[in-house]
């Protein structure tokens, strides 16, 4: 599980990194996002999320895992897309 964590990690500060908030800060291969619902409207487009609350009328908040399958270029394909809807 290490390999998952390396990643969600990866993640964690790629998104930190375009302003994303996160509901609450995870040590492990999940990861809980804070996105304005546009953005995640575009993530769906590419990218599996599961649903987890409501955060206020236009934010919710996602988990996204990493596994022992996930790669590099998985995640940096992640946070490129993450800082292009982040930037809109």
């Amino acid at each position: 599980s290490r390999h998952a964590v390396r990643r969600a990690m990866r993640i964690r500060d790629g998104f930190a990194a375009h302003g994303c908030k996160f509901l609450i800060d995870s040590p492990t291969n999940q990861q809980f996002p804070i996105f304005p619902d546009t953005a995640l409207e575009k993530l769906a487009e590419k990218y599996k999320y599961s649903y987890w609350a409501r955060v206020d009328e236009t934010h919710s908040a996602v988990r996204l895992c990493t596994s022992w399958a996930t790669t590099d270029e998985n995640v940096d394909a992640l946070c490129k897309d993450i800082a292009s809807v982040m930037a809109e």
